[in-house]
């Protein structure tokens, strides 16, 4: 993710939609596995773990591997550098109006980019810059960190205890089996948003994130949903509401930080949803035995 801002946002789209698309493909499999074949869990985990082994040869036997280096620019600096070379060749101006032409060029792609740093690329930030960098930084984590928080003590605490009993074609394990693969679809749906639209507000995400667990909380406590397909329909959204947060939040740190930040931010920031799970999955164990007693 830090290695994203080298490249053009189409990256944070791809990044996005290729986790969206392993959260369903694997949500789907285990549903296939279990439910419909029959499998164990056990047996289909086993299964499953080929995926890793294909992955790790996929990558160091058949990708062609270039050579590292930090200090390369952005393809969009290299296509600019090439329409500049171009510029110089063909024009019979004196070198002034060439480097005149050069300027104008480097100012419009910093203003299309909406990034008017006064450092290209990245630099070495001391530890008193980091430092300096967190609190305006917050913007993006807070609303993140938030909407990861409610999103896994929904996944991890409550929706296990939500079973409707009188469904005869869909035991308990099964009705949890399809809440996540639901979930896993609304987070690729929400992840692909960005080649399509933005949003622009991030902290509406964190309150209705927060509102889709109070619901679904009460629902585990009280049970006065008569169906299924609402808790389906609710589900889904907290995943879109999860997918938007992950890809609108990194998508405006490329576009809205200055350039020499953006590998930190970047870093920075993606810790807001680390720690957003790892609260959660410590919550919600008393949570979810708690929910138990009562």
């Amino acid at each position: 993710m830090c290695e994203c801002w080298y490249w053009y946002w189409s990256v944070i789209v791809g990044y996005s939609t290729g986790t969206g698309v392993s959260g369903v493909l694997y949500a789907l499999a285990y549903v296939l596995l279990t439910s419909v074949l029959g499998l164990s869990p056990r047996q289909s985990m086993l299964i499953v773990l080929v995926v890793p082994a294909v992955s790790f040869i996929v990558y160091y036997l058949l990708l062609s591997h270039r050579p590292s280096n930090k200090k390369h620019q952005k393809p969009k600096d290299e296509l600019g550098e090439s329409l500049i070379n171009n510029i110089i060749n063909s024009s019979q101006t004196s070198l002034q109006e060439s480097v005149n032409v050069i300027d104008d060029i480097t100012q419009s792609e910093d203003k299309v980019n909406g990034s008017l740093a006064s450092k290209k690329g990245p630099h070495r930030l001391t530890a008193k810059e980091k430092i300096k960098l967190v609190k305006p930084l917050t913007k993006y984590m807070v609303p993140l960190g938030v909407v990861y928080l409610a999103e896994y003590l929904i996944n991890q605490g409550i929706v296990e205890l939500i079973y409707f009993p009188t469904l005869t074609w869909m035991n308990h394990d099964d009705q949890y089996r399809w809440y996540q693969l639901v979930y896993q679809v609304g987070v690729f749906v929400s992840r692909s948003s960005i080649a399509v639209f933005t949003i622009k507000h991030l902290w509406v995400l964190p309150i209705l994130q927060c509102a889709a667990f109070v619901f679904l909380l009460t629902v585990a406590m009280y049970h006065y949903i008569p169906s299924i397909w609402i808790i389906f329909v609710t589900i889904a959204f907290e995943g879109l509401l999860g997918g938007f947060a992950f890809a609108n939040t990194f998508y405006k740190i490329l576009i809205e930080v200055e350039e020499c930040y953006q590998e930190f931010a970047m870093g920075l920031t993606s810790i807001a949803s680390s720690l957003g799970i790892t609260i959660s999955g410590l919550v919600s164990i008393p949570l979810h035995n708690a929910l138990c007693k009562s």
